[in-house]
């Protein structure tokens, strides 16, 4: 544990100094990339897997409780050790300290526990179990951001935002805990999660242009997502300027 402290220690101090692009062959050191046992990857630490949890001052919801924060994805929180059962909803929530030392209750399902965070720096299948006859016909895409679960020899249990993906992958290599890896894909994942085109090229323009320095590789994955909406807000335009043309010639057509 005295080792574990020490690394978050230098985490921190890494992360305070490595905001300034000053070279981009700096990289910064986060505690996940000292080796750890495979079964204590990260002690009393759960990682927030929703955009948008809500810390309350108890556990469960109603008006009884206080609304104290929202937790982002990605977010990490210090766990204490507390969890309750709700038996009305079947949830279970736990005690959790944020970053900035406030506490409070989450819902269990929303997170992810000892666990780390990682960027996904290359297509990954994604299988059921540990086991290649498990093939789930699903894959992590370069991009993705997500938490590291397990590990067991050359294999990764993985869950995505939401929970929406999940499974084992047999790469390590495709994995990075890199500070600026992780941070420009959760830009990007933040960014493609806007349901407007619109919106969606404008965040992609916004990551490229702050993180312009940054030595990620990932930031290929933001030029071409920013060309693809381009070209589908092109068409868009064309097919909207071409129905109501359409709309035109046919009100000609029947005006007396």
């Amino acid at each position: 544990m005295r080792t574990l402290t020490l690394a978050l220690g230098l985490f921190t101090a890494c992360y305070l100094t490595s905001c300034d692009y000053a070279s981009n062959t700096v990289r910064s050191v986060q505690a996940y990339d000292i080796p750890l046992p495979n079964d204590t990857l990260i002690d009393n630490q759960a990682i927030c897997l929703w955009d948008g949890a809500g810390l309350r001052d108890g556990p469960g919801r109603g008006e009884k409780l206080t609304y104290l924060s929202t937790i982002y994805f990605g977010e990490q929180v210090e766990l204490l050790g507390e969890s309750e059962l709700i038996e009305a909803t079947s949830r279970t929530y736990l005690k959790v300290r944020l970053s900035d030392g406030e506490e409070g209750w989450v819902h269990q399902y929303l997170f992810a526990e000892n666990a780390y965070l990682a960027a996904v720096m290359g297509e990954a299948e994604i299988y059921r179990r540990p086991d290649i006859m498990t093939f789930k016909d699903d894959k992590f895409e370069r991009g993705e951001v997500v938490t590291v679960m397990e590990e067991k020899g050359d294999w990764i249990r993985l869950v995505g935002m939401e929970r929406k993906k999940s499974g084992w992958i047999t790469r390590k290599k495709l994995l990075s805990t890199d500070l600026f890896d992780i941070r420009l894909a959760l830009k990007y994942v933040r960014a493609v999660n806007f349901t407007s085109s619109d919106k969606q090229a404008e965040q992609l323009e916004n990551i490229i242009s702050s993180e312009k320095q940054n030595p990620s590789s990932l930031l290929d994955v933001v030029k071409q997502r920013l060309s693809e909406v381009t070209e589908e807000n092109k068409d868009e335009a064309i097919s909207m300027e071409s129905e109501i043309t359409d709309i035109g010639v046919l009100e000609q057509s029947i005006s007396p």
